[in-house]
């Protein structure tokens, strides 16, 4: 699955591999299956993501073994150099990414269930443990934003390290988790254009500078928080108010452009 399609530059298929957007995919594409399980796509669907969740653990899962990075995802492969923008398609990130790691364990689980594949949900088992423990910051009760090495961790942390880690902490019935996720989410929240939502990165969490721009994507992640863990009338609230946002050609990304 590429990362990107980019209809400006002439470079359709971007060769930057994260694993992040392609469990997203795989996601997506077992989610269609799920909803849709007579579909004459579900062979082709399932070979994709077989095929994929093969490379993935070939090439980036960390096993038994690994420090910190125990049963874990790295990034992914290839990094842009800037200004130059010039990509190298060889270098292999070390670092685990808590997202990503996140958006892993949700693919995961997913494809155990609808593919009734019981490895596939085995290994979201150790993925989620992994999750619960070593990625998550005990001295300041929040996750780190990823684990850099075997032995040391990323301890800035991002909007989606607080929303979508907490709907892994109720897939584990730990309620603390969750509750010290949702309490964080409130430090992200902003109000731009008469519209309440969540900003991606703070000051006070590693990111010096970080303006107060309502990012829209981060902020569906909050709502989808909010209403798993049983605050439906605020999640609906919030989602009325995006709403205005809305373009003829779509949401914008952020309300405010912040370098």
């Amino acid at each position: 699955f590429a990362f990107s399609v980019n209809a400006q530059s002439g470079q359709l298929l971007d060769p930057y591999d994260r694993n992040g957007a392609q469990f997203w995919c795989g996601y997506a594409l077992l989610w269609f299956l799920k909803h849709n399980p007579t579909s004459d796509l579900w062979d082709p669907i399932e070979e994709a993501v077989d095929d994929f969740f093969t490379l993935a653990n070939a090439t980036y899962w960390t096993g038994n073994d690994a420090g910190l990075q125990t049963h874990a995802f790295r990034l992914g492969k290839g990094k842009y150099t800037l200004p130059s923008y010039e990509f190298d398609p060889d270098i292999l990130p070390q670092a685990c990414s808590t997202e990503h790691n996140l958006d892993g364990f949700f693919a995961l689980k997913l494809a155990g269930e609808v593919l009734g594949n019981a490895a596939y949900t085995a290994q979201a088992a150790l993925l989620r443990e992994s999750l619960l423990t070593r990625f998550w910051d005990f001295s300041h009760d929040r996750t780190f934003q990823g684990i850099a090495s075997p032995t040391q961790v990323d301890t800035c942390h991002a909007l989606d390290c607080a929303s979508w880690y907490s709907l892994v902490a109720e897939d584990a019935l730990d309620r603390a988790k969750q509750e010290a996720c949702l309490r964080i989410v409130e430090d992200y929240a902003v109000t731009d254009q008469g519209v309440h939502g969540y900003t991606a990165y703070r000051p006070q969490y590693g990111y010096p500078g970080a303006e107060d721009s309502l990012w829209v994507e981060g902020t569906c992640g909050v709502i989808l928080a909010w209403s798993a863990a049983g605050r439906v009338d605020r999640a609906l609230r919030e989602h009325i108010q995006l709403a205005s946002l809305l373009r003829p050609d779509g949401f914008p990304y952020v309300t405010q452009n912040d370098p």
